[in-house]
């Protein structure tokens, strides 16, 4: 068997042994091979069948465990959802602060699978490096290959971003280099696969808890969101500076009509689209 099937020589004889031994038990030494004897064809036929229900009864008790396990890591994962890595390009000095997104992400979702602690700086972000490596072992804790598949992706990409991106903002000499994200969606689309293995796994820790999402610089993180913000205030003052004017001015029924149009179908749909963009969740798109 270990050389026609594959696998530890040891370990085949050691399950052979266990099955023997299991036979004598139940007494059904008719299905134990007899030196130069073939065993009771009809009663191997039999034990297969027995054993073929049983298999069937492990699978089902195993399909009903996973499900139950399912049921409650959702939760959990649903809210981790929540702070998916959006593919919106971030706004930071470096490769690290741009990918603090995804970091954090997989930070959280490593802690649903194991309780030990990982360092963090005094604003809750890790290092990405000590993420991958708990992410990578994820593959031994949970039987799902892609874990380790998953680490090594995202490791190879965070290495090549941090060679890329790099750029002068001033030719001359005096210049300094910029870092302009490039990432945004490789980083999205690892974070949703994180989602997606974290689901196949099924069979959190005894201990799961959800941790925190690490605080985040809004202005570093998610520019557009800062950039909503600032149209607004500059539209309500603009809106502000027409109305004085207009006062001061003492302008005509028609003028101020006119502008009551340009106000109410224009202006203040747009401060408030703008509102409602930059407060919403700064990590959602």
């Amino acid at each position: 068997m270990a050389k026609y099937c594959g696998g530890d020589e040891e370990e085949w004889n050691l399950r052979w042994g266990l099955a023997y031994l299991h036979l004598e038990e139940v007494d059904r030494q008719d299905l134990l091979p007899k030196r130069g004897e073939l065993p009771d064809r009809a009663a191997l036929r039999e034990a297969a069948a027995d054993a073929d229900v049983l298999l069937r009864a492990i699978e089902a008790r195993q399909s009903e465990q996973r499900r139950l396990a399912l049921l409650k890591s959702e939760p959990l994962l649903a809210k981790i959802d929540e702070d998916l890595p959006t593919a919106t390009e971030k706004n930071g000095r470096n490769a690290a602060e741009c990918w603090a997104d995804l970091t954090d992400h997989l930070r959280r979702i490593v802690l649903l699978f194991s309780h030990d602690p990982i360092p963090t700086d005094n604003r809750g972000h890790a290092d990405l490096a000590v993420i991958l490596d708990r992410l990578s072992k994820l593959e031994t804790r949970t039987g799902v290959r892609e874990w380790h598949t998953l680490a090594v992706r995202i490791r190879a990409a965070y290495d090549l971003a941090q060679h890329t991106g790099w750029y002068s903002v001033d030719p001359g000499q005096n210049g300094f280099a910029a870092y302009g994200d490039e990432f945004a969606p490789i980083r999205a689309e690892a974070g949703r696969k994180a989602s997606q293995l974290a689901r196949a796994s099924a069979y959190l820790d005894s201990k799961a808890d959800l941790v925190p999402a690490a605080a985040i610089n809004r202005d570093r993180y998610d520019p557009p969101r800062s950039a909503y913000l600032a149209g607004a205030i500059f539209l309500s003052l603009l809106g502000t500076a027409v109305t004085i004017v207009l006062i001061c001015a003492g302008a005509s029924t028609e003028a101020w009509v006119t502008w009551g149009y340009v106000a109410g179908v224009v202006v203040i749909p747009i401060v408030a689209l703008f509102i409602v963009v930059g407060t919403l969740h700064a990590r959602r798109e």
